[in-house]
């Protein structure tokens, strides 16, 4: 990554990478409500237009305005920036919920705070202009993490979260849902053996005869308990442009959320039984975490 070395350089690197990372969001925002997922749609919107406020703070404090400027063409990928695969690692428009939408864009904001950082560390001259864009990026951080918990809490609220799992059946059934989910990602993403990726398309045969053996062994559980679990929904289409990297990156967001949820059930549990049992999935959860970190890393995938 080359680090500007002038004030100017610094200021219009600054702008073009929010108004990149603005035209993104904008796509986003596009691509959400031609899916009629209206929350995100203006959540992307929300987010675009904050970019583009801040590119304008930075032309006032530089002096530049915005009349008339070309484009600034930069010698790195610019940090800040999203794209259709980062979207589709969030989810992609049939799978991404408010807390990935805001996962994708604190990923976006962290990024643009280590460059500022960076370019301050690298350079004395910049020091304290780069800083003081860094932290500008630190509280836009700040604010977008305290948005991804409130997230995160709705979503686990309307989705059976931890705090709603008071009985071995709540927990059986939410257990068979999140399982569910990971089988028919697994099972979509085998198709990337077909495409010339076979040593990936092996690994998600594995993880899905995996999950099917996990399904049936909970179907067994729950009909032990005399517990109904719910019929399968339809599978949701699989994001466009899926990729190796994208595919094993999805596979390990699910893979996290699903020992999250399943630690934190066992954590909060007062019923030894509901413990033993979120102990239990959480341990294969971790395992399943682990292999595909592995997996990943030497493949040389980026797992973070």
């Amino acid at each position: 990554m080359t680090l500007p070395k002038t004030p100017e350089a610094l200021m219009a690197a600054a702008r073009a990478m929010e108004r990149e990372a603005a035209a993104c969001y904008d796509e986003l925002a596009d691509e959400m409500a031609r899916h009629e997922n209206r929350e995100l749609a203006a959540l992307f919107a929300g987010l675009a237009a904050e970019e583009r406020a801040h590119e304008a703070r930075i032309g006032r404090r530089s002096g530049r305005g915005d009349a008339g400027e070309a484009p600034v063409p930069l010698p790195w990928r610019t940090p800040e920036a999203t794209d259709r695969t980062a979207g589709a690692e969030a989810g992609g428009p049939w799978l991404m919920t408010p807390y990935r939408a805001l996962c994708l864009a604190v990923a976006n904001e962290e990024r643009a705070f280590a460059f500022f950082s960076a370019a301050a560390a690298a350079d004395r001259s910049l020091r304290e202009m780069a800083e003081a864009l860094a932290k500008e990026e630190l509280e836009h951080i700040v604010r977008l993490r305290l948005e991804r918990r409130r997230a995160w809490r709705a979503e686990s609220r309307a989705g059976g979260g931890s705090g709603a799992v008071r009985s071995l059946a709540d927990l059986l059934r939410r257990a068979h849902a999140i399982e569910r989910t990971a089988a028919r990602r697994y099972e979509a993403s085998e198709r990337l053996a077909a495409g010339g990726e076979e040593a990936v398309g092996a690994v998600f045969r594995s993880l899905a005869a995996e999950q099917r053996r996990r399904l049936a062994d909970l179907a067994l559980r729950a009909e032990g308990a005399g517990v109904r679990l719910p019929a399968a929904p339809d599978s949701p289409p699989a994001a466009a442009g899926e990729t190796r990297g994208s595919a094993l990156r999805l596979a390990l967001a699910d893979a996290g959320r699903a020992f999250d949820f399943y630690a934190s059930v066992a954590e909060r549990g007062v019923d030894q039984e509901v413990v033993a049992e979120a102990q239990r999935l959480a341990g294969h959860a971790l395992d399943r975490l682990t292999r595909i970190r592995g997996w990943m890393a030497a493949r040389g995938e980026a797992s973070a």
